[in-house]
C-alpha cells in the first residue's frame, strides 16, 4: 500500500498560491487524467490525501515553502540554578503539525489577565510530541527575590519568544501516552506550578482547567482520534 502525504492539502495550496494551478493542472502533475478533477477537489479540501508519489512534482518543488510551517523552534534555560548566572538559552527544533494548543492566564488588574502557562501538542508520523511552557521570565530559581508575581516576564512583539519550555519535551509518543500526559499535566496545574507559586501564583480556577481537559478531548474527537483512555 502507498504511504499517503500528511501534507497534501497544505502543500497544494502552497503550490497554487506560487503557479496559480487549476486542478485538472494537479491532476496531470500527479500523474492522473485532467478529469480526476473531482479527486483534486478533494485533496484541496482536506477530505483525502494523495499519495507520497502522486504528490512527488510538488514535494520536489514547494516542500521547501512548507517547512515554516512544520518545523517549529522552542527555547528555555539551562542555568535556572544560579541566580547570578546569567541564563543561557537552549534551543529545540521539532517537526510536524500542531493539532493542540492551549493557553491559562492569570489576572493583572481588575480589568485584564496574561497567558503564563500553555500546553501546545504536535503530531508527526503518527506519533505525538507534548510541550509544556510558561511566559519567558517566569522560570526562577528556588530563593530568588521577586518584587512581584510577574516580576522579570518577558513581553516580546514576537509571540513565540514569549513563551519558553518549563518541562522535558515528550517525543513520540502514543495516542495513549498523549491522554495520560495531558491528565498529568492538568492534575499538576490543580496542585500547583512548583515556579509560579514561587510568585504567589498558587493555582489556576479549576474551570479554567477543565475547560483545558475538554478542549483537548474535543479536539481529539474533531481528528477522529479514539481510545479507552478517553473518558466518554
Amino acid at each position: 500500500m502507498e504511504k499517503e502525504y500528511k501534507y497534501t492539502k497544505k502543500l497544494l495550496k502552497v503550490a497554487i498560491e506560487e503557479n496559480g494551478y487549476r486542478n485538472k493542472d494537479i491532476a496531470v502533475k500527479a500523474g492522473l487524467s485532467e478529469k480526476s478533477v473531482a479527486l483534486v477537489s478533494k485533496w484541496r479540501n482536506g477530505k483525502a490525501n494523495a499519495t507520497e508519489r502522486q504528490m512527488a512534482y510538488f514535494i520536489n518543488n514547494y516542500e521547501y515553502l512548507l517547512k515554516p510551517k512544520i518545523e517549529h523552534l522552542f527555547y528555555t534555560y539551562t542555568d535556572t540554578l544560579e541566580p547570578s548566572c546569567y541564563p543561557k538559552p537552549s534551543y529545540k527544533k521539532l517537526t510536524g503539525e500542531v493539532i493542540f494548543k492551549h493557553q491559562l492566564s492569570t489576572p493583572v488588574d481588575r480589568k485584564s489577565s496574561l497567558s503564563i502557562s500553555r500546553v501546545i501538542v504536535i503530531t508527526h508520523n503518527n506519533k505525538f510530541c507534548i510541550v509544556e511552557q510558561l511566559r519567558a521570565g517566569l522560570l526562577t530559581p528556588e530563593g530568588a527575590k521577586l518584587s512581584s508575581k510577574l516580576d522579570g516576564m518577558v513581553r516580546s512583539s514576537n509571540e513565540e519568544a514569549n513563551w519558553v519550555v518549563s518541562a522535558n519535551i515528550k517525543e513520540g509518543i502514543s495516542l495513549d501516552e498523549l491522554i495520560q500526559s495531558i491528565t498529568e499535566y492538568c492534575k499538576r496545574l490543580r496542585d500547583g506550578e512548583p515556579n509560579l507559586k514561587r510568585r504567589g501564583i498558587h493555582d489556576f480556577p479549576h474551570q479554567d482547567i477543565n475547560a483545558l481537559e475538554y478542549s483537548f478531548y474535543q479536539k481529539l474527537m474533531k481528528l477522529s482520534l479514539h481510545s479507552e483512555l478517553l473518558p466518554f
